[in-house]
């Protein structure tokens, strides 16, 4: 940046500049920006315009801010703080998965996108921060490289946050990080902002409405489903109860943070439907499958049992399109997605996000309670 002096509050005139600076560096691509302190001295104006010119450059989408990791500039070709709605043509979806391999249902999603979106013109690439050690560069260089972005995975609320300000088309499958559960039928809720807290309060909830055998249906033997499990036990020791006397299954021995495959799902929902007299309720990370197996063994949910399960990626792609009659199938919904992305991308338009509601009112209001 050259060192032009800028007067005192004139900070539409910073922004300019700055934003004129970021389309000089396009080649580049994404890069971080000096300090506020530095910015003002090769401007020769207070900190104070700085950070309003950055903000409007932020609400803008020319730039990024990541607490504690610094702010990145957002190439968009063509544009100005003035003109910001002359963005290049939606033609390249990015694909951004937050903390999980692109395999499983992840992979099948992605197939499924691809497939459904025309080749001749749309293009379609996957990202994928792994924690925070990585997610500033990545989530900057997927905002310049892509035209509109769905986002998926563990990602965090200020991760989610961030993206949702951005102007581009975005599709958000998935929940942020473990912070959700949903009960079936119902709109999504938040319980706690740790597995261990949600899965205890799930079967605290659900022994106060009368349910007094619950089981849990285990992803894999990954550290976040151990912590799920012990905040199941945490509940039922609370209540005087031993928790080895309760159903517990785990579908994938796998200590990695792998989604369990469709089969994987299948084989231990029917290790706990095959033993229907020890249940009454099932708290489970992904509910289509067990409502699958129960289903095919005559079982009823809300009238056998009840059940409570967080949304899993199928799961949020068929609540957000209106898509009821696929159950847990990536590739299919993928496709359905691509159709309702190409109108959205076209019209530059965006989903609403979900507002979660209390989860204790979900709760009371689709479980029946057992209670005289």
């Amino acid at each position: 940046m050259a060192n032009i002096n800028v007067r005192e509050c004139e900070y539409e005139k910073l922004a300019t500049l700055i934003a004129k600076d970021i389309q000089q560096r396009k080649s580049e691509g994404s890069y971080r920006l000096p300090s506020e302190r530095k910015i003002a001295e090769q401007f020769n104006c207070s900190r104070v315009t700085v950070r309003a010119a950055l903000d409007r450059l932020a609400n803008d989408g020319f730039i990024s801010r990541f607490p504690g990791r610094g702010t990145f500039a957002v190439n968009i070709p063509g544009a100005t703080p003035e003109h910001c709605e002359t963005i290049s043509p939606l033609t390249h979806v990015g694909l951004l998965i937050f903390n999980r391999s692109c395999c499983g249902a992840y992979g099948d999603l992605l197939d499924g996108l691809r497939k459904g979106l025309p080749e001749s013109e749309w293009g379609v690439s996957v990202w994928q921060p792994q924690s925070k050690t990585n997610t500033a560069q990545v989530l900057a260089g997927a905002m310049e490289h892509c035209s509109g972005l769905v986002v998926a995975g563990d990602f965090s609320q200020e991760d989610l946050a961030w993206i949702v300000k951005q102007r581009k088309p975005i599709v958000v499958i998935g929940l942020a990080g473990n912070d959700l559960l949903s009960a079936v039928g119902t709109k999504s809720v938040q319980i706690y902002h740790d597995e261990r807290a949600g899965y205890m309060r799930a079967v605290e909830y659900l022994w106060s409405l009368g349910y007094r055998k619950p089981a849990i249906l285990m992803g894999s033997a990954h550290q976040a489903y151990h912590d799920r499990y012990e905040g199941f036990k945490d509940a039922l020791r609370s209540f005087g109860q031993d928790p080895s006397k309760f159903l517990a299954v785990t579908a994938s021995p796998q200590e990695v943070h792998v989604n369990p495959t469709s089969e994987e799902l299948s084989v231990a929902a029917e290790k706990i439907v095959e033993q229907a007299d020890r249940f009454d309720a099932v708290i489970t990370p992904s509910f289509f499958e067990f409502l699958r197996v129960a289903g095919a063994k005559g079982l009823t949910v809300g009238r056998d049992f009840v059940l409570i399960g967080e949304t899993s990626c199928a799961d949020r792609v068929a609540e957000q399109f209106e898509i009821t009659e696929l159950r847990g199938d990536h590739s299919q919904l993928g496709k359905l997605a691509a159709e309702k992305l190409m109108t959205q991308f076209k019209t530059r338009t965006r989903l609403h996000m979900r507002i979660p509601v209390p989860c204790e009112l979900i709760i009371r209001e689709s479980t029946p309670s057992r209670k005289t």
